[in-house]
């Protein structure tokens, strides 16, 4: 029958898809030229070949997300280790300065003007020196896995823990709202000088002095 239809057909290619179990096509039909068969066999190992690929593409997006998940919960820690890295600085540089300004308003209150700011460098260059080794310490652990645990402890030792949410709350603020108008109004008038440079904002000159 098959034979025959070729002949009517004069040559051109036909197609069978037998999906039926038994086949309905016996499988020598496939032998003839220009004759094709593709019975359920044949269907399904394109399925298997379409599922091995989907398995490798998924595999691929696995590893994609453990790999940007990784990548993610590090920049996380991070942000955690610099917070707590300022809090410390914070902590320190207040109780030093706190001890200072008792000190100026008791029994050093004769001191002039200029070493008074000669005591408040003095205090800054302490406050480095003394924070140096522990906050290099502190920020080589960020990516390790342990890093949650230091920081916890870090916190509970020094009593961070509500001055870092301060911290971490004031910068979130600022990354939302954006400088106030007042001072984008001082920064656009401002011409641009050393002085100007080299006076940044609290928060932002503890986390640049960490590792002098």
């Amino acid at each position: 029958m098959v034979v025959r239809a070729m002949r009517a057909r004069r040559g051109r290619s036909l197609f069978f898809i037998d999906i039926a179990v038994p086949r309905d096509v016996e499988s020598s039909v496939n032998d003839l030229d220009n004759v094709y068969v593709y019975d359920i066999d044949n269907l399904s190992n394109v399925v298997a070949d379409s599922m091995r690929g989907r398995q490798a593409e998924a595999e691929r997006a696995e590893a994609l997300v453990s790999r940007e998940t990784d990548a993610f919960e590090t920049w996380a820690e991070g942000l955690s280790v610099t917070t707590t890295i300022v809090a410390l600085r914070a902590k320190v540089k207040a109780s030093l300065a706190g001890e200072l300004e008792k000190s100026l308003a008791g029994r050093l209150r004769h001191l002039p003007e200029s070493d008074r700011k000669a005591l408040d460098t003095m205090i800054d260059a302490a406050v480095n020196k003394l924070l140096h080794a522990p906050t290099t310490r502190i920020r080589a652990m960020a990516s390790d896995p342990g890093a949650s645990d230091l920081v916890k402890t870090v916190h509970h030792l020094f009593d961070l823990a509500e001055l870092a949410r301060e911290i971490e709350e004031k910068e979130r603020s600022v990354e939302e709202k954006g400088p106030a108008p007042e001072e984008r109004a001082s920064a656009d008038a401002s011409p641009a000088s050393s002085d100007a440079a080299e006076a940044p904002a609290p928060a932002r000159a503890d986390r640049e002095t960490v590792g002098r």
